[in-house]
């Protein structure tokens, strides 16, 4: 199981917000926004599972995780306001876009799913 409270992943939201000039958060707020990316978190590795034992296609499974990826954008928006695309760049305005559709299937159909086949053959 994906633990989404992880330090590291609590790490990697403090150093996206500290990187973006000029924003600070409240304790409260970044507690919200790091509930949000772990509801997406856990939502993702549900999906991959179901991918996974192929109880969903890899076209449900896009679709689903560009559903969850925008649904969690458009909260972090809510709570951010003007400073969203500080924190989140252009690819937060459009997260349904982040997943590049061929590359994906290109890794999924691949023998090893965490390697690629080079472009020259086996």
């Amino acid at each position: 199981m994906l633990d989404v409270y992880h330090p590291a992943r609590v790490a990697e939201l403090r150093a996206l917000i500290e990187a973006a000039p000029g924003v600070r958060v409240s304790q409260k707020t970044f507690e919200d926004l790091l509930a949000i990316r772990s509801r997406l978190w856990e939502e993702q590795s549900h999906l991959a599972a179901l991918l996974d034992q192929h109880q969903i296609d890899e076209d449900d499974f896009l679709a689903e995780m560009n559903r969850t990826q925008h649904a969690a954008m458009m909260e972090c928006r809510s709570l951010l306001g003007n400073d969203f695309i500080r924190v989140f760049g252009e690819a937060g305005l459009e997260p349904e876009h982040v997943i590049d559709r061929d590359i994906f299937l290109e890794q999924h159909n691949s023998q090893d799913p965490y390697q690629a086949p080079s472009p020259g053959g086996p």
